[in-house]
């Protein structure tokens, strides 16, 4: 079984790859759970998987810094649900695929992982990033970009006088 973490398609490896995936995982967990529910109906051949780690909803400690420099500091919990799997490659081998979402949604992370698991393997991968990732990645950058120049509407800019002397 190979764990996963060398990137889209087996034997690959190196930062580009693993960009691939954060970018592809990243994607995932933003999407509405509906339509990963909806893409996994419409594949035509699913392939057998068996769960390494059930979905499971605990806790995870968020930490920040002001103005994205400084010491980091806890800002508090936050809800996450997370799924690890399996997916038969079709050659006897098997594809790690692992899930983590915000929130208590344990089918949600359980889609990702299929999906991640998918995205790995060549004859899904392809077809997965035209049908899936892309149109999501394009819809979650038109609401970002619209919640964006919502917020710039109302924004105020404050300036400060000189006194003179």
């Amino acid at each position: 079984m190979r764990d996963g973490t060398n990137g889209p398609q087996a034997g690959s490896s190196g930062p580009s790859s693993n960009a691939a995936r954060a970018r592809w995982l990243a994607i995932l967990a933003q999407a509405p759970k509906q339509v990963l529910k909806e893409a996994w109906g419409r594949l035509e051949a699913k392939p057998d998987y068996r769960l390494i780690r059930a979905p499971e909803t605990g806790l995870a400690l968020v930490r920040g810094r002001i103005g994205g420099v400084g010491q980091r500091f806890n800002i508090g919990e936050m809800s996450l649900c997370r799924c690890s799997l399996a997916v038969d490659d079709g050659q006897g081998g098997e594809v790690a695929g692992h899930g983590y979402v915000a929130g208590c949604d344990q089918d949600h992370a359980l889609y990702v992982a299929l999906f991640d698991g998918l995205m790995q393997l060549p004859p899904h991968g392809a077809r997965l990033e035209s049908d899936l990732i892309a149109p999501q990645e394009k819809t979650q950058a038109d609401a970002k970009r619209q919640s964006v120049e919502t917020a710039q509407a109302s924004r105020v800019e404050f300036f400060t006088m000189v006194r003179g002397e």
